[in-house]
């Protein structure tokens, strides 16, 4: 299997040299910071950033230390509205350095003097659907991914080599305040914001602190929080839900990657849920761990009932988010996640059946036709086909029972070829307990389900064949009904 490669430090150098950026790195295939203080690691200093670069890391460049504003073109959408906000007020499209995402396009511009951008998500920028913003803001500023980087096999690439220009003056007044006091992130070596607030210690940013409750999909026991806080985080219009336990012992918090929040309980607020969260534990010393949940702002749902975490739950609540998304969102992460399980990287196979079948069930509504399940169709493989028509041409499954539903066909290959079907991995893996998804290969999404094995295989060209196939998605597939 061929890996992409991240970028080398001089690549990255050439990078601040160039562009006029300071950075930091991000874990290598990564697009969060590894930890907190991140505004404090960027360097301008391409020299620097030639000899201590880490190879192989991703770029982070940060706003404030660059005085960089980032128009965040979110797919196809997002680029036609800005087109189209641009042709409106008769100005052209700004020939600025611009790079091309797994999801569409970042316009890197010169922050205005005297005036505050902050960052936006959700095309809260007030410029149109699927337009954000990544800005230098009053204190730590956002971030954007730089290019070179890769995530999921997927490059971050110029794809308009130019100076940073300037933001122009009419996006300045639709995107900005008046400054009255601006200081700038210091470099390297200066002070460091803690993200993590210490018991007893005031943060004039948060709310006031209270007790949570947290259910996890598959984990019975409650997590208590003391101290919690809910509040947005980060850049990238996150919340987060963070809080104090005693010591972690071993099954206080659960420990999959994969983590679904059924049920979200905390004095002064409503109880929710959130189908796909992060979660970190941080332990400090003996006596505290802090623990950290956060998620996209305005995934929230209403949360199952007390105690029920088990598996049924969880699918419902992920496909009720996946129906929820916009279909560019979903093909967005679709792309990441197929891409990830495909390279053998931890991706639950339910979490992209859910993304895929959403899709899925739009195109099909769109042709007011879905395949019907084959009654008592003869030989091998005919339960996994129905089951795979079941679930709108993406099932989630795992490798061993594949095997088992394709037992005496005389190789679980040729099998799934007769039947039109095929699985993410390309290859099945050898553990039984493996994720796999099974697709319709005849399905919407089943040349972008290639395209990421192929990806996975190393083929020529495939990283920017599974982008355009995921850029076309929009148009072949509606939106979600309202």
């Amino acid at each position: 299997m061929c890996a992409e490669a991240g970028p080398t430090p001089g690549a990255v150098a050439a990078l601040v040299e160039r562009y006029r950026v300071a950075v930091f790195p991000l874990p290598p295939g990564g697009r969060r910071p590894a930890g907190p203080g991140w505004h404090g690691r960027c360097l301008h200093d391409a020299a620097r950033v030639r000899e201590s670069w880490p190879p192989g890391h991703n770029i982070g460049v940060g706003c404030r230390a660059s005085d960089v504003v980032g128009l965040d073109l979110d797919g196809p959408e997002g680029i036609a509205s800005f087109a189209a906000l641009c042709a409106v007020g008769g100005h052209p499209v700004p020939a600025t350095l611009t790079v091309r995402t797994p999801g569409g396009r970042h316009l890197y511009f010169r922050a205005p003097a005297g005036r505050i951008i902050g960052s936006t998500s959700g095309g809260r920028a007030g410029l149109g659907p699927g337009i954000d913003t990544r800005g230098p803001g009053r204190r730590t500023g956002g971030y954007l991914i730089g290019p070179g980087s890769v995530v999921n096999g997927l490059r971050y690439t110029v794809v308009r080599d130019a100076p940073v220009l300037d933001l122009p003056g009419w996006l300045t007044d639709r995107l900005s305040t008046p400054a009255h006091r601006r200081s700038p992130m210091p470099a390297a070596g200066g002070h460091r914001p803690s993200v993590h607030p210490r018991p007893g210690r005031d943060r004039e940013d948060v709310m006031t602190p209270s007790v949570a409750r947290l259910f996890f999909g598959r984990w019975p026991i409650p997590v208590e929080l003391t101290g919690a806080e809910l509040r947005p985080y980060g850049s990238d219009g996150d919340m987060q839900l963070s809080g104090w336990v005693p010591t972690a012992r071993d099954g206080e918090v659960p420990a999959a990657p994969d983590r679904c929040l059924v049920r979200a309980e905390m004095s002064g607020h409503p109880p929710f849920a959130v189908a796909q969260v992060d979660v970190d534990v941080t332990n400090y010393g003996e006596a505290h761990t802090f623990v950290s949940v956060t998620w996209e702002a305005g995934e929230e749902l209403p949360p199952a009932a007390e105690g029920d975490t088990g598996d049924a739950t969880v699918r419902r609540l992920r496909r009720e988010a996946a129906d929820r998304r916009p279909t560019e969102v979903l093909a967005r992460r679709l792309v990441h996640w197929a891409a990830a399980l495909a390279r053998g990287q931890y991706v639950a196979a339910e979490v992209v059946a859910e993304a895929g079948g959403a899709l899925t069930r739009r195109h099909l509504d769109a042709l007011a036709r879905h395949p019907a399940a084959p009654e008592g169709a003869p030989g091998p493989g005919a339960e996994l086909l129905r089951a795979v028509l079941a679930a709108d041409g993406v099932l989630a499954t795992t490798a061993g029972e594949t095997r088992r539903t394709l037992a005496g066909s005389g190789g679980t290959a040729a099998a799934l070829g007769v039947l039109g079907l095929a699985t993410l991995p390309g290859t099945l893996p050898d553990r039984d307990a493996a994720d796999v998804v099974v697709y319709a290969t005849a399905g919407p999404l089943g040349g972008l389900f290639r395209a990421a094995a192929a990806l996975a295989d190393g083929a020529p060209g495939a990283g920017e064949r599974l982008q355009d196939l995921a850029d076309a998605l929009p148009a072949r597939v509606p939106g979600p009904a309202r």
